[in-house]
């Protein structure tokens, strides 16, 4: 099973986004990436439930984000919160990398709700692959 990528739909975002539920997803989307492996981070950080892994300047000059998380222990509910925990990092990237210092209280509520449908999507489908 490969990582999910999920699209870009925002006003603007200058990242691709996917989410890895293994360490063989993690790996397989850094090498086709192109990402040397002394760059390479752990899946999911020690004692972290996920990691949000941010790489500038790959492929061709594109920004990616890579969402890692080991839902091997966890219930539904707890995926689903860390998946809105990791919505809000990849949010933060966004806002700096648009230079968004003051974003209305919707325009943040509606990127939040779209970033974080994209990744519930994301997972459902990968869950429905191993089934």
């Amino acid at each position: 099973m490969k990582a999910i990528w999920c699209d870009q739909a925002l006003v603007y975002n200058p990242y691709k986004l996917a989410l890895c539920l293994t360490e063989k997803q993690y790996r397989h989307e850094l090498r086709k990436l192109g990402i040397p492996e002394k760059l390479w981070s752990p899946f999911v950080l020690e004692g972290c439930q996920a990691t949000t892994h941010t790489f500038d300047n790959v492929s061709g000059g594109s920004s990616v984000i890579l969402i890692c998380v080991d839902d091997g222990c966890a219930t539904l509910n707890q995926i689903h919160a860390i998946l809105v925990h990791e919505a809000m990092h990849v949010w933060q990237r966004i806002k700096k990398a648009i230079g968004e210092k003051r974003p209305s209280k919707e325009f943040e509520a509606y990127s939040m709700q779209s970033i974080t449908q994209r990744l519930f999507n994301a997972y459902d489908e990968m869950r429905k692959k191993r089934k």
